[in-house]
């Protein structure tokens, strides 16, 4: 329950933090990535079945007592979740990056000066230069 907590928490401030880019690519491809590793998080911490790849929260348990003969700690439980959880939106940024950076030109894909994080906020919402 902790886990999901620190995960739910980790999914808001990083969705604030893509409200804040300059360019709607960017935005778009951050979405995406977030998307996809919460998606993966969400189902790795609750699904009963046990899968190896990507690792849930059920396997490791088995795994770990199966290995170490004795439950594990939900810290190690956790902790791999995370690790996968960042790896998967890692990759999926890159993947996401490349292939929109193949439709568009890089000084449209990112942009290095910009507004504050309201402001560009305010201005992609409202469509506007304001």
């Amino acid at each position: 329950c902790l886990t999901a907590a620190l995960s739910a928490v980790c999914v808001y401030f990083s969705a604030n933090s893509i409200a804040g880019f300059c360019t709607s690519f960017m935005r778009g491809v951050s979405a995406v990535a977030l998307g996809l590793a919460a998606l993966y998080n969400a189902w790795a911490l609750w699904t009963p079945f046990a899968s190896p790849w990507p690792p849930s929260w059920s396997w490791l348990k088995a795994e770990t007592r199966a290995r170490a003969g004795r439950p594990p700690s939900s810290f190690a439980c956790a902790a791999m979740v995370l690790f996968h959880t960042v790896a998967i939106a890692w990759l999926s940024w890159l993947c996401a990056a490349a292939f929109a950076y193949s439709f568009v030109d890089f000084d449209e894909l990112i942009e290095w000066h910009c507004a504050t994080g309201k402001q560009a906020f305010w201005r992609w919402m409202t469509g506007g230069s304001g």
